[in-house]
């Protein structure tokens, strides 16, 4: 941090040295102290925001403070609770980030797997295909399926047959997007 630091201010001190050549050795020595406070300050304030900077969960949590109405930081922040297991508080900054941008699948999928986690499927399923719906978000379709393959599981009522081919649909939406490994 202090090697970018310095970087960065010595273009910003030599410029300042050959702009001050130019001026008068008197106003030189009143310019100087006041430039060299000004520059200190700037450090200062460079170092102390790069604390925010340790973690995402810092980051977030600090920026979301002072752009509130950031629907992408309320989207990021509630990914940082929820790789910490801290769903409730997941789920508030997800209804946050819908709040401000009611058309993002991204959000829209993150809530709805914040449903699934707690296992409320009929809610996470229509949540991802309301996220499908927004722009073909590709996680949304992996998602989707997952939770088709659950409530398959959990109905009794659906023979052997039906569940391989929903089994095979399954597979050939897996291949349709491969970026994404096979369950």
């Amino acid at each position: 941090k202090a090697l970018i630091l310095a970087k960065f201010m010595y273009p910003v001190f030599w410029i300042l040295a050959e702009w001050m050549s130019c001026w008068r050795l008197e106003l030189q020595q009143k310019v100087l102290p006041f430039l060299l406070i000004i520059a200190a300050l700037f450090a200062l304030r460079v170092y102390a925001r790069s604390f925010d900077y340790r973690n995402g969960f810092t980051l977030y949590q600090t920026d979301v403070q002072h752009s509130p109405n950031s629907f992408l930081l309320h989207t990021n922040l509630g990914v940082e609770y929820f790789r910490r297991q801290n769903l409730p508080e997941a789920r508030k900054e997800f209804e946050k980030a819908l709040a401000l941008m009611p058309g993002d699948a991204t959000a829209t999928n993150n809530l709805g797997v914040i449903y699934e986690r707690e296992g409320n499927l009929e809610q996470a399923k229509q949540l991802y295909q309301r996220a499908i719906s927004y722009n073909n978000y590709v996680l949304a379709y992996k998602n989707l399926a997952k939770i088709q393959t659950k409530l398959i599981n959990t109905n009794k009522h659906i023979d052997n047959c039906s569940q391989k081919i929903v089994s095979y649909l399954i597979l050939i939406i897996f291949k349709k997007f491969p970026i994404f490994p096979l369950p």
